[in-house]
């Protein structure tokens, strides 16, 4: 054996015993280190920690960056292997070499969680327990401790049925990169595992479940194998799952939500309506005109001011909704009718939900405020103060805590229900009228 040369020797059989020695370390002790395939290195490595292998099972070292270790078989086989390394998140990298009972790598550079990997090359070894996996943590010795006082979790869409969370972990202290668990505890304190250690920030966790209490326990683990943990409640709500329309989609309808939103309704109860279908054919439309120089236009509680096919127009409210829709159901012989309905709390409307009936609801756009901007007469003398930022939903869903409501967005090009606070949902809904509508079915 050669002195003065630093490695990492990586050998395995069926049944091996592997020592790793590595990490430059203190100058008293003496040791031998081994060259392969010419690798030369200026010094000479100094044990800091052994790690021994009788199986297929993960074995577990840490080093420091850009340390070089060795493992070193004592078996006296000529078989000869491929070594994979990888840092996670990437691939594995293939080196093959013809070396017998050694083989060198160089951990990486940084801090980082390092694999390495023997698979025996030859191909008449078929037996798994032939192939040794070393899992290694290249990491600076900080001395900090993991602490989880930063630890956060949101979960901004929790559903009823194939539910789907957004967990964003954060953990402040200890040695980067963190690696992070998660296990879902329901109302019963049964666990269950989401997903095992991954280094994203980002998570999305699948699960099934049903509406209900729930806690996701997070569990961060750093570089020197310290750990935090943190708990985040959140309730799955009652949703119904259907179909979003988008309002925008050709032909347009630049002020049409609420024709889209009744178009959404009907589709989730089997009509196959298009939101053009109910613009122009059903709702009632009174355009605007002059008259000893006043403006008269529409009642838009009975009426829709303006067509919806235009940018220049403005809305109507649950009564034009509900004879819209009944005009529909006349037409094609269906016994199912559209009511109005006055939802004036959070109960109310899960109560509803609960039914499994989706409810055409008016709040504002983003929950902006109302700003009254244009007046008109309708044709009999009343007098119309229009609040801008009026806008037609469709409520789908609420939290089990009746403190969010989810709900279908004509103005949005996707499924994704948005999600709002629910006191402040029927604010805006109350100082535009009370207005919202359902469909019974039949």
């Amino acid at each position: 054996m050669k002195k003065n040369k630093v490695i990492l020797v990586l050998i395995c059989t069926a049944a091996v015993l592997l020592t790793v020695c590595g990490c430059k370390g203190n100058a008293v002790q003496e040791t031998e280190a081994y060259a392969v395939d010419s690798v030369k290195l200026e010094e000479e490595i100094i044990p800091a920690i052994t790690l021994e292998s009788d199986s297929n099972e993960v074995k577990n070292g840490k080093c420091s960056p850009g340390d070089y270790i060795c493992l070193v078989s004592k078996d006296k086989t000529d078989m000869t292997y491929s070594l994979m390394t990888k840092k996670d998140g990437e691939d594995w990298k293939v080196e093959k070499r013809n070396v017998g009972s050694e083989i060198t790598v160089k951990v990486p550079e940084e801090p980082c969680f390092f694999s390495a990997r023997l698979v025996p090359s030859d191909k008449k070894i078929k037996d798994s327990a032939a192939i040794r996996s070393f899992y290694i943590t290249v990491s600076e010795k900080t001395g900090q401790k993991l602490s989880d006082n930063g630890s956060k979790l949101s979960t901004p869409h929790v559903c009823c049925g194939d539910n789907e969370i957004m967990a964003y972990p954060s953990f402040s202290g200890g040695t980067p990169p963190y690696k992070y668990s998660y296990t879902l505890i329901d109302a019963s304190l049964r666990e269950k595992e989401l997903c095992g250690y991954c280094e994203e920030h980002e998570s999305l966790l699948s699960f099934s479940t049903v509406p209900g209490r729930y806690e996701v326990c997070i569990t961060a683990k750093d570089c020197e194998g310290r750990q935090a943990q943190a708990r985040v409640s959140f309730s799955a709500n009652q949703t119904i799952p259907m179909e979003n329309i988008y309002q925008y989609s050709d032909p347009a309808l630049p002020t049409g939500c609420e024709a889209t939103a009744l178009a959404s309704c009907l589709n989730y109860y089997g009509y196959k309506v298009t939101k053009n279908d109910i613009a122009d054919k059903y709702i009632k439309k009174v355009l605007f005109t002059e008259k000893n120089g006043e403006l008269i236009g529409a009642d838009p509680e009975n009426e829709f001011a303006g067509d919806p096919n235009s940018d220049n127009a403005y809305g109507c409210f649950s009564g034009c909704i509900v004879d819209a829709a009944n005009k529909y159901f006349r037409q094609i012989g269906s016994p199912s009718s559209a009511r109005s309905v006055k939802l004036d709390t959070p109960e109310q409307m899960y109560k509803l939900l609960e039914s499994g009936k989706p409810v055409l609801i008016w709040s504002t756009m983003f929950m902006w405020e109302t700003v009254q901007t244009d007046s008109w007469k309708t044709a009999d003398g009343k007098v119309i103060n229009w609040l801008c930022n009026e806008h037609c939903y469709v409520l789908t869903g609420m939290s089990t805590d009746r403190s969010r409501v989810y709900v279908a967005d004509p103005m949005t090009d996707t499924n994704e229900l948005l999600d709002y606070d629910s006191e402040e949902f029927l604010r805006h809904y109350r100082e535009l009228g009370s207005h919202a509508v359902v469909i019974d079915a039949k």
